[in-house]
């Protein structure tokens, strides 16, 4: 297999989409979210607005669960920054967790 000149195996470097997923990511490791959850979940949000569901698995399971997440909008409809300045988010897996 061959690699793509400037990309990281995931979105090509300076894309939309690579630009994107690693805000969000950052936003929920900020969150607390450790950097595997942070990236499955941004990888999530990415995908969804393709119309592509993300699901996952538990190690050794076959039982495989959609996960998601959404921005959080203040009731003006503007999004939802915490007192960092940073993008609030919320889960919206299927079965919830």
């Amino acid at each position: 297999m061959v690699a793509c000149a400037n990309t990281t195996n995931d979105f090509a470097v300076g894309s939309n989409l690579k630009n994107v997923f690693d805000q969000v990511k950052m936003d929920l490791i900020v969150a607390n979210y450790s950097a595997e959850e942070a990236g499955s979940r941004a990888m999530a949000f990415v995908m969804k607005d393709s119309g592509i569901t993300l699901l996952k698995a538990s190690s050794g399971s076959n039982d495989f669960k959609k996960i998601g997440l959404n921005e959080v909008k203040n009731p003006d409809g503007t999004l939802k920054k915490d007192s960092n300045g940073n993008q609030v988010y919320e889960t919206q897996d299927c079965p919830p967790n």
